[in-house]
């Protein structure tokens, strides 16, 4: 996908009022119905990751995935909040680990073309930079630019692609958990005791028994609201399906809600690297 970047600089954002602020966001939709450049070169870019055995989703279907499933809630996909959340959406619509942002410019001279570009791979769950492939180059003006990054992309992303992929499999994917209590009858708070365990406790015992690994930071932000950072899980469920913090958290969410705890709570859809469960609530 065109890099916010490679958006500002080609005029395609849009500006959206969120909490009271204008601000903008990157039109990815416009780019894709105006600029014939950008479709191809991300049409030479999915050729590349086919060629590396890593096929990419494709940026335009994923859009109309997203917006077909805000108008199925009916909501409008023209208002601001909701074009934030189509920006957010892509990704957990999408189903994918990666992102791979584009950014290029060229700038002629003569008889000649500087072609200055920069390509990164992004984990999704974690933010990290995986790989990145940045350079500038020199080329008649009859070449075809479009395939100027082959060799490079082959040679520096598709190595640390797999260098991450094996990680992956080996320490699972990173994601975060946020439990939160609510307001409820029964007083639930993380010191109440359940079978002689703290709720605490109990929560700490479950990720520590489902987890990847078992080392993972527990931030006590407030008495009713404790988030759990690098939590590693396993990359696929048991039917092979990916796993994403949703999917972990409906775990644990099943398990305090079954004998013998029968305690209220609930999930809530964040992203596809944070999971959030409120207790007290159904």
């Amino acid at each position: 996908m065109p890099s916010a970047s490679w958006c500002h600089n080609n005029g395609y954002m849009q500006k959206i009022e969120l909490k009271g602020q204008e601000t903008e966001v990157p039109d990815y939709k416009r780019a894709l119905l105006e600029d014939e450049k950008l479709n191809f070169m991300l049409s030479k870019m999915s050729d590349v990751f086919v060629d590396l055995k890593y096929p990419l989703q494709d940026l335009k279907l994923t859009i109309e995935q997203v917006e077909a499933a805000l108008q199925n809630d009916g909501k409008n996909v023209q208002d601001s909040k909701n074009i934030e959340s189509l920006n957010e959406n892509l990704f957990s619509i999408a189903d994918i680990d990666i992102v791979i942002e584009l950014d290029w410019n060229v700038q002629t001279n003569r008889d000649r073309k500087n072609i200055a570009y920069n390509i990164r791979a992004i984990d999704i769950y974690t933010g990290k930079l995986i790989g990145t492939v940045a350079n500038s180059t020199w080329e008649s003006l009859g070449d075809p630019y479009e395939n100027f990054y082959h060799d490079e992309i082959t040679s520096k992303l598709g190595i640390a692609l797999q260098s991450y992929f094996e990680e992956l499999m080996s320490n699972g994917r990173e994601i975060s958990i946020s439990v939160m209590i609510a307001e409820n009858e029964m007083n639930i708070g993380f010191e109440t005791e359940f079978e002689g365990e703290s709720l605490s406790d109990i929560i700490d015992g479950w990720l520590e028994k489902n987890a990847k690994q078992t080392s993972f930071y527990k931030n006590e932000i407030a008495d009713n609201h404790t988030r759990y950072d690098k939590v590693f899980i396993p990359t696929h469920k048991e039917n092979r399906t990916m796993n994403k913090a949703e999917d972990f958290n409906k775990g644990l969410m099943q398990y305090l809600c079954n004998e013998p705890y029968n305690i209220p709570c609930k999930t809530i859809h964040s992203s596809p690297r944070r999971g959030i469960l409120v207790i007290g609530e159904k």
